[in-house]
């Protein structure tokens, strides 16, 4: 695995893990349920491919889709049944008209009115009225449901990221813990000729065997974990865990964080922000409502109580959204800060922790050579490079930690 904190400065890689990373899948032997060899293509998983891996395979992506094509098809059906806002608004001001200038005249002959004519136009006004109501509403849904379903795939995407990256940790736990138990066993065999021997106490002969068995034990808890966050992981991405290949070998570049500039940043996650623009598409909806109320009324309801009724109602009711807005903008920006305060202090702690390793690598080297001219023993090297692979096991998790932290600023930066 592999980091860049800087142009020169490269992560050496001491995890020994094998990846295929040329192409996006690739023509592999598997071995089915009934226990036969077969040869298919395999899905390699990548941190920067897993998106689109997900919108072709993933089942919850497949709803949120199939929610948004109903909210879409809602929408059009209904602007096919009513027409469109503009529509409706012109007819609603034709017959508006027709009220409004409407005679009431009375036929001599007959004695009767054409008032029938007039309730035409009045029931024609409500109709009108009703539907351009409805779609303005059928409107802001469908906008909504997109917004939603960005917001549905962004989240399960970024999910999906982070248990990518719990798994590469899991495995990588796995794989040092098989080190540390064949350490412990050869200790252990070690332990149990020189108590034949006479060279070791009994307690101590006992001890090294609890502790290779306790770490058997716990190798036994890392591979199960490790096979639980591999099957996880396929379900999220809805691929079948034999038909993947996933890339561990991460190179990313981290000095995009040490340039990052928040105040622009958060400037353009107060334009996103999806919570922001859900009130304020509320209080569009109510503005767009009410001006029909006020644009189409009829004059003889002008001065009526239930329109100051109305009135005061959309006055607090507007009131009310507005202070909505305020507290989403503040409650946006405090989480966006928060991240942010998360991002850096994760990547300081790698950025001071890599130094560190860097020399510890080095001392490794020097450990290697020493056990090739023999003045180190195969043991104090397999001791060594245990150290090393868990020093550099614990760097990886805060790396990936670190990423992961960019990865949701880059979340809420872009309003999710």
């Amino acid at each position: 695995m592999t980091l860049i904190l800087s142009s020169s400065v490269v992560m050496l890689n001491t995890i020994s893990v094998q990846a295929e990373t040329t192409d996006s899948t690739s023509t592999s032997t598997y071995t089915d349920d009934t226990g036969t060899a077969t040869t298919d293509k395999r899905i390699k998983v990548k941190l920067d491919n897993i998106r689109e891996i997900m919108v072709e395979h993933s089942l919850n992506l497949k709803k949120y889709q199939n929610n948004l094509k109903i909210a879409k098809e809602n929408y059009e059906y209904y602007l096919d049944e009513y027409g469109s806002i503009s529509d409706l608004e012109d007819n609603l001001s034709t017959t508006k008209d027709k009220i409004d200038n409407f005679t009431l005249e009375t036929d001599e002959e007959t004695g009767e009115t054409n008032e029938s004519e007039l309730n035409a136009y009045e029931s024609e006004y409500k109709t009108y009225q009703s539907q351009l109501n409805s779609m303005i509403g059928y409107k802001y849904d469908y906008k909504k449901a997109k917004k939603d379903y960005v917001n549905n795939v962004e989240t399960a995407v970024y999910t999906a990221q982070s248990d990518y990256l719990n798994y590469l940790v899991t495995l990588s736990n796995k794989e040092l813990q098989e080190d540390k138990a064949k350490a412990d066993k050869r200790d252990a065999n070690i332990a149990k000729i020189s108590y034949d021997s006479g060279f070791k106490a009994k307690k101590d002969y006992i001890s090294s065997t609890i502790t290779s068995t306790a770490s058997d034990n716990t190798l036994i808890d890392y591979t199960n974990a490790e096979v639980l966050a591999k099957t996880k992981l396929c379900n999220e991405l809805g691929v079948d865990e034999k038909k993947v290949i996933f890339e561990v070998d991460i190179t990313e570049d981290f000095q995009k964080i040490a340039s990052i500039n928040y105040n622009n940043d958060l400037k353009t996650m107060l334009s996103n922000n999806i919570d922001i623009q859900e009130v304020k598409d509320t209080i569009s909806e109510a503005e767009d409502k009410n001006d029909i109320t006020e644009d189409y009324q009829l004059e003889d309801d002008e001065d009526s109580d239930a329109s100051d009724h109305s009135d005061t109602i959309y006055d607090y009711n507007m009131e009310n959204n507005k202070i909505n807005l305020k507290q989403a903008k503040e409650n946006a920006e405090a989480d966006f800060k928060g991240q942010y305060n998360t991002l850096i202090n994760d990547y300081n702690t790698i950025k001071n922790s890599y130094d560190k390793l860097i020399e510890e690598q080095a001392e490794y080297k020097v450990k290697q050579v020493k056990n090739d001219y023999g003045f180190l023993s195969n043991n104090d090297l397999d001791d060594a490079k245990l150290t090393l692979d868990t020093d550099t096991a614990t760097f990886i998790k805060n790396r990936n930690a670190c990423y992961l932290a960019y990865l949701k600023y880059i979340q809420m930066k872009e309003g999710y």
